[in-house]
């Protein structure tokens, strides 16, 4: 693993003005510290135009690209030696190739390398990571992503919090909002959550709610991305809850095809597994038979088995639970329902297992991973 520099962090929160509240965000030239996702990327290479000079200890092959940043074209070049692969790039637009080391080369041949370029803002020119990765399998493509970030710190109803700001599709500019994510420390314990289950984590165009009766958004950010401008919205959204392991699982509440009311919350002190499914999704058919050998084995252990159904009407609801023998709790919540969304659900089958003590223990397990962490969870609290 690499060693990660990262460049320290001047924060200056510049006040608020009226609703809107404006603040400093610092380059930090290292990303992998916050988030290991991205948005990768790509580049078609070819053979070099005729205008192009290459360098002058280049040998082998070359396959000429170019990086696109804030409408600048930043030229690549991989050199494909008999043995060798060689990376050049000129890390400014007007500027001769420069060498760039190879971070890691891997077994299959693959190699990433991390690099900066200087990007031209109306501000002045302004440092901008990459990382990029050439894979032997595809030649003729170079795949990259950003490598750094903004951040700093500011103050919204008299609390500060800090924030960080990440150019998501690599195209240089901080401002395309669309296309850019916010990270705030809602819960301010000083660390930023940045998984895809995080509470922690919007959209720069999406408003935000943190938990104080007001809800925010993102009115700008510089497209250097040094300043940001954060407004009290009109539009309301709800408090966003962490799906994280570990974190208290959102509570809902529901009527079950049995007519029987069912809230998360009262079955605190049991073990629960949320499965959210459909009749029209063949692998969470092909998973109800485990869901329910689960339900099965364990009634009366202290366990409850919740079948969360996102059909796209409540008859395919009904026909399914009652073609496929489903006699465990079925709450129906539609294509569009309350529970899946409160639950961010992107694809099914997904399974949700919640301790005892209400919180999230493990998540998104199958089969017979599903039956361990089931009887994992109640071994440890049995007695």
């Amino acid at each position: 693993m690499r060693t990660v520099l990262i460049t320290t962090l001047i924060v200056a929160v510049i006040g608020v003005v009226g609703l809107s509240a404006t603040a400093d965000l610092q380059y930090v030239n290292s990303i992998l510290d916050l988030t290991s996702l991205f948005m990768p990327q790509a580049i078609q290479l070819a053979s070099p135009p005729a205008n192009v000079t290459l360098p002058a200890d280049a040998s082998g092959t070359p396959s000429y690209g170019v990086i696109p940043l804030n409408k600048q074209e930043f030229p690549a070049l991989i050199v494909r030696g008999k043995n060798t692969v060689t990376l050049y790039v000129r890390r400014e637009a007007d500027a001769a190739f420069t060498l760039i080391p190879w971070t890691n080369t891997f077994p299959s041949g693959q190699r990433v390398a991390e690099f900066s370029v200087d990007v031209s803002y109306t501000s002045g020119r302004e440092p901008y990571n990459l990382f990029a990765i050439w894979d032997p399998g595809y030649p003729s493509v170079l795949v990259y992503a950003r490598d750094c970030y903004r951040a700093g710190e500011i103050t919204l109803n008299g609390k500060t919090y800090k924030i960080a700001v990440v150019d998501e599709n690599t195209n240089g500019r901080y401002d395309d909002l669309a296309n850019g994510t916010l990270f705030i420390d809602v819960n301010q314990d000083g660390k930023l959550l940045t998984t895809r289950d995080s509470n922690e984590r919007f959209t720069l165009s999406s408003p935000f709610n943190l938990g104080d009766k007001a809800v925010y958004a993102v009115k700008s950010v510089s497209a250097d991305g040094a300043h940001i401008v954060i407004e009290k919205s009109a539009k309301w959204v709800p408090f966003k809850p962490s799906l994280a392991v570990g974190a208290v699982a959102p509570d809902f509440s529901g009527t079950t095809n049995t007519g029987a009311k069912v809230s998360l919350s009262k079955l605190k002190g049991k073990i629960v597994v949320l499965d959210f499914w459909a009749s029209w999704c063949a692998p969470c058919v092909a998973e109800l038979p485990n869901v329910k050998a689960l339900a099965d084995q364990h009634r009366g252990d202290g366990l409850v088995v919740l079948g969360i159904n996102l059909d796209h009407s409540h008859d395919a609801f009904t026909t399914a639970v009652t073609q496929y023998k489903l006699d465990y709790p079925q709450i129906y919540d539609g294509a569009e329902g309350q529970i899946a969304d409160l639950y961010r659900i992107t694809a099914i089958p997904m399974t949700y297992l919640i301790g005892r003590d209400g919180k999230i223990i493990a998540k998104g397990l199958r089969g017979d991973a599903l039956r361990q962490a089931v009887e994992k969870a109640l071994a440890a609290t049995s007695g």
